[in-house]
């Protein structure tokens, strides 16, 4: 079976890749809601996100939310299922830690997936300060970059990633890449590079 696609609306692509311009050179961290895929509809649509604020560490290598600020949104979130139905998270990646852009998943990503019940999908985002040209957004389709939404804006380039977890061959849960697709978004980033040109 083919694996699903992640569906982002504009606006939500626009909150994430402004958390991780407003954190710039320190991890963002935030929750994706939205809908999953069902036997008709073999997607993920993203249709809202929050950055989450109250944090007890923020460093280039990790984000940790404080457990008050975690009681509090889950709390708030369970109540509220049918206003905020939870995929998963988001958290970006600066180029000043040691993943230097990846959006790889390391090894603590794919440990609190696993012990999140409610983790479908996450996502992440790597962030460097635009030394060169700009970057037209595009996901290609073919290549090492497949599913990768890419493009730069406003001094900074972005590389945007969606994982969720599948088991292999040993029945251990490992990192799938999902392809992005956001064609409104892409228009609307293409369209405000093009007049800042």
């Amino acid at each position: 079976m083919n694996k699903p696609t992640v569906h982002i609306n504009r606006e939500p692509l626009l909150n994430m890749l402004l958390a991780a311009a407003e954190t710039y050179n320190r991890e963002c961290l935030g929750y994706v809601f939205g809908s999953g895929p069902t036997r008709k509809r073999r997607f993920f649509r993203i249709t809202n996100v929050i950055a989450i604020q109250g944090v007890r560490r923020r460093t280039n290598v990790e984000i940790e939310q404080s457990q008050r600020s975690w009681k509090r949104l889950h709390g708030y979130i369970k109540s509220s299922l049918r206003l905020y139905p939870i995929l998963g998270d988001f958290h970006s990646h600066p180029a000043s830690g040691p993943y230097k852009k990846s959006i790889e998943m390391s090894e603590t990503d794919i440990m609190g997936m696993r012990k999140d019940s409610d983790a479908k999908i996450g996502i992440i985002i790597g962030i460097s300060s635009r030394t060169k040209k700009r970057v037209l957004w595009n996901v290609p389709v073919r290549g090492p970059h497949t599913g990768i939404l890419r493009g730069s804006l406003a001094g900074f380039t972005f590389k945007v990633c969606a994982y969720t977890l599948a088991t292999n061959g040993n029945a251990e849960l490992v990192p799938k890449r999902l392809r992005i697709v956001a064609p409104a978004a892409l228009k609307a980033l293409n369209r405000v590079n093009a007049q800042s040109a």
